[in-house]
Parts: C-alpha cells; structure tokens; sequence
C-alpha cells in the first residue's frame, strides 16, 4: 500500500459502486429517451397515427431508469463490499481466464 493510502473500507466500495450505477442511469436514461421520440416519431410516419411522447412519459421513463440502476449499483455494492481486495482480483483473473480458454 502507498504511502498517505489507507484500506478502503465497505462504505467507499458501495460508493463506487453506486456512483458507477447513477453514470450508467444517467447515459441510458437520456438514450432511451431519445429512443423513444425516435419511435413516437417513425409510429407518427409510417402508420399515419398520432402517437405523442409527452414530458411526463419521459419524466416517467427516467425515474424507471435510475430505480433499477441505483438497486443494481446496491445490490451488486453488497457483496463486492465485503470481499478483501486480493479475492476479489483473484475472482476476476478467474473469470477472464475462462473466458479466453471458452470454446468458440
């Protein structure tokens, strides 16, 4: 360990790990947004019916969004916060190392 560092502790991993889940909630909120005016827009089109994304179905989309995102950043932070560093490489190194040697 470095000096000035000091061990993490189970509430810095949760951090992380939520902090990582709210970025992932904040990139697919907005592109699935996106996705659904794009979709309005084409129902618009093609099918010559007046479909009408509204703010509120967007306002409702995002809360959606960042409710499953934040319980999986919770959900995956538990676990991942009680492991030791050096298990959770191991574990890692483990799962890349099968993932190589999988048959194709």
């Amino acid at each position: 360990m470095s000096q000035g560092r000091r061990r993490p502790c189970p509430r810095d991993v949760r951090l992380r790990f939520l902090l990582e889940a709210l970025h992932f909630v904040r990139l697919s909120s907005v592109v699935g947004v996106l996705f659904g005016i794009t979709a309005a827009w084409l129902v618009n089109r093609i099918v010559a019916m007046t479909v009408v994304a509204t703010q509120w179905a967007a306002g409702l989309a995002f809360v959606v969004d960042a409710g499953i995102g934040i319980f999986s950043g919770w959900y995956s932070a538990r676990p991942a916060a009680r492991l030791q560093a050096i298990e959770a490489l191991r574990h890692e190194s483990f799962l890349q190392l099968a993932a190589r040697n999988a048959p194709d």
